[in-house]
């Protein structure tokens, strides 16, 4: 299949809907996945991001679900798929602090940037 782009945003998909989504075998020209809005947890983009059929997976737009553990989620895509944007605005991170968890999430990107540039 041949599908690039697919908005899913709004729709109320929640873990169990991701974890459906997540067994998807044949989107393998997926570049671009729209979830906002879909009462999304940790849970969902966790098994979002075990998806290994997804390789051209480039962005992923979680705004506006229900990530809490902002820093694991952003750790568990970013290990999966290199070269993407992973879109996290207007959730509602409840283990740190707003400021500690910028902190965090600028920690981990920077540490994800080192690992990528002493394979390259």
């Amino acid at each position: 299949m041949n599908l690039k782009k697919l908005n899913l945003a709004s729709n109320e998909i929640k873990n169990e809907g991701a974890k459906g989504l997540a067994k998807n075998r044949s989107w393998h020209e997926l570049e671009e996945l729209h979830l906002r809005n879909n009462q999304i947890g940790d849970d969902g983009a966790r098994f979002l991001s075990a998806n290994i059929e997804w390789k051209r997976l480039k962005n992923i737009y979680l705004g506006d679900n229900k990530l809490s553990n902002i820093p694991d989620v952003m750790r568990s895509v970013n290990e999966k798929y290199s070269k993407q944007l992973v879109d996290i605005r207007k959730n509602n991170p409840i283990q740190f602090e707003e400021e500690d968890y910028r902190k965090k999430a600028v920690q981990i990107i920077h540490e994800e940037f080192q690992k990528r540039i002493r394979t390259i």
